[in-house]
């Protein structure tokens, strides 16, 4: 799904963060944890 999204450019702006959002609520539904992306120094 977030793959999906984020090749698709289904909106103007902002598809990484919708993608990383959709692809985060069905981890949660399913007990998976979530995706995070960290800023290294």
């Amino acid at each position: 799904m977030m793959l999906w999204i984020m090749r698709r450019q289904m909106f103007i702006d902002g598809n990484k963060r919708v993608a990383m959002l959709m692809a985060n609520k069905i981890m949660i539904d399913y007990g998976c944890g979530i995706i995070t992306i960290a800023k290294e120094n």
